[in-house]
């Protein structure tokens, strides 16, 4: 068997832990879209702002999660808390590891169960499309298609196929 010689490899500087943690900080960041970097980090300062107000440590506890959910509840859609607390266990992971553990406890779960039943959303919907307004759709339509139809058929007979 033939083995090719090992070429050298370039020389590649040595990184501090500091440059290491620097360098996989901003590519961690970097795996967030743009928008959601501005979401999670509009819930961060809600929830920063919420634990201050409240006189409330900032580590992410079952009890403290589910004041800030039932807080929040009182302010905007239970379903959007979700997203808040979606963007609080991201921004704070990388400080308290077991953030995600504590969102899913059964305290903040149960917590955020009852805000939905409390405060539900309806669905919006767009009202139906009356007789009327088919009608004038239907007109406006028919007219189109009339004027289209003519070009077509002006154009086709204009063109001269030598």
């Amino acid at each position: 068997m033939n083995s090719m010689p090992l070429l050298p490899r370039p020389q590649q500087e040595t990184w501090t832990r500091e440059c290491l943690i620097r360098e996989r900080a901003i590519a961690l960041a970097s795996a967030i879209e743009p928008s959601s970097a501005s979401s999670y980090s509009s819930a961060l300062t809600s929830y920063l702002n919420f634990c201050s107000a409240h006189s409330l440590p900032i580590e992410p506890t079952a009890d403290t999660l589910s004041f800030f959910a039932v807080y929040m509840s009182h302010y905007i859609k239970p379903q959007s808390v979700k997203s808040y607390l979606s963007g609080v266990c991201s921004q704070l992971e990388p400080f308290f590891p077991d953030v995600r553990v504590q969102r899913r406890h059964w305290l903040v779960s149960k917590s955020l169960e009852g805000c939905q039943k409390m405060f539900p959303s309806s669905i919006n919907r767009k009202r139906p499309i009356n007789r009327t307004e088919l009608s004038s759709l239907s007109f406006a339509l028919s007219k189109s298609m009339l004027r289209h139809s003519f070009y077509f058929y002006f154009y086709f007979e204009h063109l001269n196929f030598t």
